[in-house]
């Protein structure tokens, strides 16, 4: 019978030596470590290159962001002027329309006051209410200090129901808590008294916006005039 060669090594041809065998195992050759440095420069360059070209887009992106968030608030800012110069150029104006009158009656009587109110702008004045008061002091230390304080500080009260059309105008008549004095008619007579009127209105504009205006008118007679009046030395309101 035929021998028959013994096998040296496992089934699955894995090598396992036995005495007096050989394996032979088969080395995959490897590339050099200059071949293997080069290829790793080259994988280094496109990824390099590949996070530059997301960086440029990533400020592209930014960049455009900010173009249209900055077209957006000029346009936002001209709608904004746009409104605002609409409503400048409709809104009503009040204030004083021409010059007051005063009545004086004598020594120890008060004194009598007529003006108007007047609408100058391009819409209604809604919900006016007024207030005057007026002042007398020697013409040459008059306390403006204390008469502005005085003016902006009046009250006009609640909300009025007088609507003022536009180019209309609304009186008013008054009589003062001040008294004349003994003497006070000849001191206004002379010049040497003056008499002052202030006065404060508050409105409403078809926008729903509150005006306050104030107004502030000096009388002194100068000899050989009459009936001169005279700006206030303070500063009138009209918002």
């Amino acid at each position: 019978m035929k021998k028959q060669p013994r096998k040296h090594g496992t089934e699955d041809g894995t090598c396992r030596p036995h005495e007096g065998s050989v394996c032979r195992v088969a080395i995959e050759p490897r590339p050099n470590d200059g071949e293997q440095t080069r290829l790793q420069k080259i994988q280094n360059y496109i990824n390099g290159f590949a996070a530059s070209v997301g960086l440029v887009g990533l400020l592209f992106v930014y960049i455009s962001l900010g173009a249209t968030r900055d077209a957006a608030n000029a346009a936002n800012a001209q709608s904004i002027t746009a409104q605002d110069t609409l409503k400048i150029s409709q809104r009503p104006w009040v204030g004083l329309e021409g010059k007051p009158q005063f009545i004086f009656t004598g020594d120890g009587q008060p004194i009598r006051w007529k003006y108007a109110w007047q609408n100058d702008g391009n819409s209604p004045a809604l919900h006016l209410s007024w207030h005057a008061r007026m002042f007398t002091g020697p013409s040459d230390r008059i306390d403006w200090n204390g008469i502005k304080r005085a003016i902006d500080n009046l009250d006009t009260g609640p909300a009025g129901y007088i609507t003022l059309l536009n180019g209309q105008s609304a009186e008013d008549v008054g009589i003062s808590v001040v008294y004349l004095h003994s003497g006070d008619s000849k001191s206004i007579e002379n010049g040497s008294l003056s008499v002052i009127l202030g006065g404060k209105v508050t409105y409403t504009d078809e926008f729903g916006n509150d005006h306050t205006t104030t107004f502030c008118r000096r009388y002194q007679r100068i000899i050989g005039l009459t009936d001169v009046y005279f700006a206030c030395e303070i500063t009138e309101k009209a918002d």
